[in-house]
């Protein structure tokens, strides 16, 4: 719905308060959350998602929370800013100079808050985070100018808070929010690339310098679904020893199961001199590992090489 022009006209003298967006994020072990908000003015953009550590929400004291279905985020605003009890259909968020009429909001009664659930790819929020005004319309109550200083990067960030940990959780990212999900190893952010990418930033404890190939791709258990090694030879952490996952020759290649990490939360490891990924016959990728010349000679391996492949439950030889 459009207003009318002489309502734009009301709107246009209204200042937005000074107030500047800050963007906050939180682990309890059972949800991340992340959230944007120019408090003391009450709005907000809010969402949460599964915590790695898999906690369960009673046992933190977040069996009452509101939980975010992937990919959608919360919009607020307090009573203060929209009056009566609701449900209300009529309120109006100006864009800059764009009037969006929002679905209908409802009064959480336990908060005071009005609450609206928006999915992240909805074209509103695109609009939102390049605002360079703001101002809440509710029907034919007084409006408010809205602050939207801080709000791009403030947006962004708490929106990237649940969707890197949506990813960790093997929700994959929808087309339609490709901003947030930055290419890994030269791919897409999916959840095996995320999970192993995440392990070079637990494990250098920080920042690191990785190779163009530190991420390998393929289809290693069979199920279709993007397996990940990692290759730590192929990185270097920035702060402490560059290469703690290498010894003097051999390196730690991890590998990350589609079909096993999701539940074991942790990857597959070996130590070789090299790793690779070989087609095999029946569709599948086998694994290559260069080994060290006391292996190769005690073994009598051809080319110094491993070759393995997954066998549903462990990592086999092939003769």
């Amino acid at each position: 719905m459009i207003l009318p022009r002489a309502a734009l006209f009301c709107l246009l003298p209204l200042a937005a308060p000074a107030q500047t967006w800050v963007a906050s994020q939180a682990d309890d072990g059972a949800y991340v959350y992340g959230s944007a908000s120019p408090e003391p003015v009450q709005v907000w953009l809010s969402c949460n998602a599964p915590s790695a550590t898999r906690l369960p929400p009673v046992q933190v004291g977040a069996h009452e929370e509101t939980v975010s279905a992937p990919y959608t985020i919360r919009l607020e605003f307090s009573g203060d800013l929209v009056p009566g009890t609701g449900p209300r259909a009529d309120i109006h968020l100006w864009i800059g100079q764009t009037p969006w009429q929002l679905p209908v909001m409802v009064l959480n009664e336990l908060t005071g808050v009005w609450e609206l659930t928006l999915s992240m790819a909805d074209p509103m929020l695109k609009a939102l985070r390049a605002a360079d005004r703001l101002v809440l319309a509710p029907g034919s109550d007084q409006p408010r100018g809205l602050p939207v200083a801080g709000l791009p990067d403030a947006s962004r960030a708490a929106m990237q808070t649940c969707v890197s940990a949506w990813l960790a959780a093997g929700f994959q990212v929808p087309p339609a929010l490709g901003e947030f999900s930055p290419a890994y190893g030269g791919g897409a952010a999916t959840p095996m690339r995320v999970a192993a990418d995440e392990a070079v930033r637990e494990g250098c404890n920080g920042s690191a310098t990785r190779g163009p190939d530190y991420l390998l791709s393929g289809n290693i258990d069979g199920d279709e679904t993007e397996d990940i090694v990692l290759d730590w030879g192929a990185v270097e952490c920035e702060g402490g020893p560059p290469r703690p996952f290498c010894g003097a020759a051999l390196c730690s290649a991890d590998v990350f199961l589609s079909s096993v990490f999701p539940r074991k939360r942790q990857p597959e490891g070996w130590n070789a001199l090299g790793v690779a990924l070989v087609p095999l016959s029946n569709g599948n990728d086998g694994l290559e590992l260069q080994t060290s010349q006391a292996t190769c000679n005690a073994r009598g391996l051809p080319d110094c090489k491993l070759l393995l492949y997954w066998d549903g439950t462990r990592f086999q030889e092939i003769p």
